[in-house]
C-alpha cells in the first residue's frame, strides 16, 4: 500500500484474510486496499466484516471514516452519516468529519 502497488496489496491482504479470518484488522486492511483500488462494493463488504469481528481502536476510527466517506461518494448519504458520526464519538471533534457532514446536510 505504501509504495502505491494497491492492486498487489489486494492480493497480499487477501491472502492474509484467508490465514487469519477472525481478525478483523486483515479485514479492515483489505477493504482499505479495496476502496483505495476504487473498489467500494468489495471495500464495503470487507469493512462490514472488520466492524463485525472488530478492530484495533486506531483502526476502528478510519475504518467509520472510510465508510462514511465511500457511502457519500456512491449517494448513499444517510449511511455516510452514521458512520463518520460513529468516528466522530470516537475521536471527538474532527474538522474533516465536520466538513464532511456540513456536505452532507447541505
Amino acid at each position: 500500500m505504501s509504495l502505491g502497488q494497491y492492486e498487489k496489496a489486494v492480493e497480499s491482504y487477501k491472502k492474509a484474510v484467508k490465514l487469519d479470518q477472525n481478525n478483523g484488522n486483515r479485514y479492515f486492511n483489505l477493504g482499505y486496499a479495496l476502496a483505495t483500488s476504487e473498489k467500494a462494493a468489495d471495500a464495503i463488504k470487507n469493512l462490514a466484516k472488520a466492524d463485525e469481528l472488530g478492530c484495533s481502536p486506531e483502526n476502528t476510527v478510519q475504518l467509520y471514516n472510510l465508510l462514511g466517506i465511500i457511502c457519500f461518494d456512491i449517494g448513499r448519504y444517510k449511511d455516510a452519516l452514521v458512520n463518520l458520526e460513529k468516528a466522530e464519538q470516537i475521536i471527538g471533534v474532527d474538522m474533516d468529519i465536520m466538513k464532511r457532514k456540513v456536505i452532507i446536510y447541505g
